[in-house]
């Protein structure tokens, strides 16, 4: 994952977010919230890259982008359907997926 500057496009930093490629970011405020390939939901600082949690979600990957609302995110890994606080620490609730087709999420822009 790179993070660039918007004027000039020269890179700020870089961070390997696990074996395989993910999700596309989420910026809410100072941290950047991005899923992995590699089976992880990741929170980092986003002027610096440096980590400050990842949660596992064993065993799919994480391709959704991260939604929060009201101090949750919400992501699929394909999987399920989870719930999680934007601290990492919590689980509020995950539904399974029924088998029939990939789990998937979205959102609308909000005015």
């Amino acid at each position: 994952m790179y993070a660039l500057n918007a004027a000039t496009g020269q890179p700020i930093w870089q961070r390997t977010i696990g074996q395989y490629g993910g999700s596309s970011p989420t910026l809410i405020g100072n941290i950047v919230y991005v899923g992995s390939g590699s089976s992880s939901l990741n929170a980092l600082v986003a002027a610096s890259g440096s980590p400050l949690w990842n949660y596992r979600t064993n065993p799919a990957g994480i391709y959704s982008m991260p939604i929060i609302n009201a101090g949750m995110l919400y992501f699929t890994n394909r999987a399920n359907l989870w719930a999680l606080s934007v601290d990492g620490k919590t689980v509020r609730w995950k539904i399974a997926s029924t088998g029939a087709d990939d789990l998937a999420l979205g959102a609308e822009p909000m005015s």
